[in-house]
């Protein structure tokens, strides 16, 4: 690490940029981390949002099952999906966060918290009415786009 720092070439200079970038990322996600685990207002609406993850994971089994029996042999992926779409509807797929939910603010929190609402009743609105596992993905995936495009103001979200 040291020596890296030490050279001073184009592609040396790039790196250590990168490096310094990256480390300053991460200093701020463990300061925004460290300052929600404090604030009862975060932590109110952090536990809300584990309700609703819950309840969400709970009408994703309901789907794998009934995945499975449409003849799925991949179904157990549908929790990797789902929520995979519900955070790119979001733009939380910019890059992968390790503990995404603790550094976000309560506005975030509160999106993914109505978006994983909305992939749970989706979910059961479209096995309810008997669709097939594939088109009722696609519907899910839709849904939450749609949710999250409304969400984008002026091409600021």
């Amino acid at each position: 690490m040291v020596v890296g720092m030490r050279f001073d070439t184009k592609l040396a200079r790039k790196w250590q940029g990168q490096f310094v970038t990256a480390f300053n990322v991460m200093e701020n996600r463990i300061l925004i981390s460290d300052t929600n685990a404090t604030d009862p207002k975060w932590l109110g609406q952090r536990g809300r949002g584990k309700i609703a993850r819950l309840e969400e994971t709970n009408v994703i089994k309901t789907f794998v099952e009934y995945a499975t029996e449409q003849g799925s042999k991949s179904a157990k992926f549908y929790y990797k999906h789902i929520t995979n779409a519900t955070h790119k509807a979001l733009g939380m797929m910019v890059q992968k966060k390790p503990k995404l939910r603790d550094t976000m603010d309560l506005y975030e929190i509160s999106e993914l918290l109505l978006a994983e609402r909305i992939a749970k009743n989706s979910i059961k609105r479209y096995m309810g009415l008997g669709r097939n596992y594939k088109d009722i993905y696609t519907s899910v995936k839709d849904d939450l786009l749609s949710f999250g495009n409304d969400l984008i103001i002026g091409n600021i979200k």
